[in-house]
C-alpha cells in the first residue's frame, strides 16, 4: 500500500514537471520567434541574459556622438536620455548638445540612446568606465521626454529592438537596485508573463500600477545620483532634469523634494513654450521629436537657466 502512495506522488510529479516543461517550450518558441523576425537586431541581446555588455560597447562604437569642445580644460557636461537627448533622425551639428556647445564653453558628453529611460543611465553608471573616468562634470543634464516612467518597466523586461534593456529588482527590506540577469530557464516564461502585464497595465489607469511606477523612478534617480556624487567626489555638479512635459509636473516635483535632481520645464523656458504645438520645431507632423530649429531655441534658453544656479 506505502508503495502504491509513493508511486501515485511521484507519477504526479511527473505529470506537473511534464506541463511545466511543455509550457516553458511553447514560451521559449516563441520567443524565439519574436528574435527570427527580428534577425537584424540580433546583435543586442540573447536568452542568454549575457549580452548587456556586448550591446552597450556595439553603442559606443556605432552610435556615440562626438564629445564637444572637447579640447577645453574644464569641467564637462554629461547628458543622458532618450530619443530626444541622442537626437533621432539628426546629423550630429544638429543635436542637443551641439547647440548647447554653442553656449556652455566646455566638454559635452552626450550619453543618451533612442528609447531608454533611467534605468539605462544607472547601468550605464554602474557598468561604464569611460563615465566613471570624466572629470568632475560642472553639469550632469537628463533630458526626460513623455514616457519616460513607462520604460521603467518596458525597459527591464523587452527584449527586443536595437536597445539595451537592464533588470533591476530591488534588494529584500531594500530601496536599493540590484542589476539581476533572469535565469534562462525561466527567461521565456517570465518574459511572456512581464510583457503582457506590462501591456496589460497601459491599457487603462491603474492606481497602484502608477503609485509602483514612480516609487521605481524616483530609486533610479536615487541612486544614479548617489553613484555619480561616490564616483567623481566632489560639491560643485550640478544635477539637472530637462522636462518635457507639463503631465509629469506633479511627479517631478515630488522627485526634486526626494533627491538632488533640479527641474527645469520645458514651458519655462524663453520662447521653448510652444515648441511641440508647431510642426515647424518638428521632425515631421506624426514626430514630436524635436528638429534642428527647435535646439536652436532650446539650447540657449536653457544654457542660460542653468547658469543662473
Amino acid at each position: 500500500m506505502f508503495n502504491k502512495f509513493i508511486k501515485i506522488i511521484l507519477l504526479n510529479i511527473l505529470v506537473i514537471v511534464i506541463i511545466f516543461v511543455f509550457a516553458e517550450f511553447i514560451s521559449f518558441w516563441k520567443i524565439l520567434k519574436y528574435y527570427e523576425k527580428n534577425k537584424h537586431y540580433s546583435f543586442n541581446y540573447s536568452l542568454k541574459i549575457d549580452t548587456f555588455d556586448s550591446f552597450y560597447n556595439y553603442f559606443k562604437k556605432n552610435y556615440i556622438r562626438p564629445v564637444e569642445n572637447k579640447n577645453i580644460d574644464a569641467a564637462p557636461v554629461i547628458i543622458f536620455g532618450c530619443s530626444f537627448a541622442y537626437g533621432d533622425n539628426l546629423n550630429d551639428n544638429q543635436t542637443f548638445s551641439h547647440k548647447l556647445a554653442k553656449y556652455i564653453k566646455r566638454p559635452i558628453y552626450n550619453m543618451a540612446y533612442g528609447g531608454w529611460s533611467v534605468a539605462n543611465m544607472l547601468y550605464q553608471i554602474e557598468n561604464d568606465n569611460l563615465i566613471k573616468s570624466i572629470r568632475p562634470p560642472k553639469y550632469v543634464i537628463f533630458v526626460y521626454c513623455p514616457y519616460q516612467q513607462h520604460r521603467i518597466y518596458l525597459h527591464i523586461f523587452d527584449p527586443g529592438e536595437t536597445r539595451l534593456c537592464v533588470h533591476y529588482n530591488k534588494l529584500l527590506n531594500s530601496n536599493i537596485l540590484k542589476q539581476q540577469k533572469v535565469p534562462t530557464f525561466l527567461f521565456s516564461l517570465y518574459t511572456i508573463k512581464t510583457i503582457d502585464n506590462f501591456i496589460a497595465h497601459l491599457k487603462g489607469y491603474n492606481h497602484h500600477f502608477e503609485k509602483s511606477r514612480n516609487h521605481l523612478t524616483i530609486l533610479f534617480y536615487k541612486q544614479s545620483i548617489d553613484l555619480m556624487k561616490k564616483y567623481w567626489n566632489n560639491n560643485y555638479t550640478q544635477y539637472f532634469i530637462l522636462n518635457y512635459s507639463n503631465t509629469t509636473q506633479p511627479f517631478l516635483e515630488t522627485l526634486q523634494k526626494e533627491t538632488d535632481w533640479e527641474i527645469i520645464n520645458l514651458y519655462d523656458l524663453d520662447n521653448c513654450n510652444n515648441i511641440f504645438n508647431n510642426v515647424k520645431f518638428q521632425i515631421s507632423e506624426q514626430d514630436i521629436h524635436p528638429n534642428e530649429k527647435a535646439w536652436d531655441i532650446i539650447a540657449p534658453a536653457f544654457a542660460n537657466q542653468i547658469q543662473n544656479y
